[in-house]
């Protein structure tokens, strides 16, 4: 879908355009409830990753560059919310259509593939990477991103016990 700018959409009729200017800014709109590092200006010293699993911050910090470079790819419209409530599934296993584009913003294709990652895992995103025309570029991305993405999650959610187990396994993917 052509797109202009990045981050959460525009309320505009005439086009799809994102409310920022850059990349950068784009991210950080769209998740402007926790940090977002390293895409913002907080410290991975001050997530509470480091408090929770210092092994894991101590392996996260070696992938700022990684992360960052894994933005880069293919712009368009990112649904950002995928999980199982907003994917319809047809009685042969079929995707027949996606839900809820609130949190839809422009930026980097690869970020749905972080989320798939997320909730889903690399082999069940490759899956669905194999029928995108970015495919596979997208999914290494994605794989990287999903790194920012459970960082994210932790910080929005620290006392979650799932957190912290996801995370490592995107950090293994990554």
């Amino acid at each position: 879908m052509p797109a202009e700018g990045f981050g959460p959409l525009a309320d505009d009729q005439q086009s799809i355009r994102g409310l920022s200017d850059d990349r950068v800014h784009g991210i950080v709109d769209r998740w402007c409830h926790a940090r977002v590092w390293p895409f913002d200006d907080s410290s991975l010293d001050d997530h509470p990753i480091v408090e929770l699993a210092p092994e894991i911050a101590n392996a996260v910090s070696t992938l700022a560059g990684d992360i960052e470079a894994a933005d880069t790819g293919s712009t368009g419209v990112v649904h950002s919310d995928l999980h199982r409530e907003h994917l319809l599934i047809g009685r042969d296993g079929s995707l027949t259509g996606v839900l809820d584009f609130g949190d839809a913003f422009i930026g980097s294709i690869a970020w749905d593939f972080a989320l798939l990652n997320w909730y889903y895992g690399k082999a069940n995103a490759a899956v669905v990477a194999r029928h995108h025309p970015a495919g596979s570029d997208a999914l290494d991305q994605g794989v990287t991103l999903s790194v920012a993405v459970g960082l994210y999650k932790v910080a929005k959610n620290p006392n979650d016990p799932a957190m912290i187990p996801r995370l490592r396994n995107c950090l293994e993917s990554a």
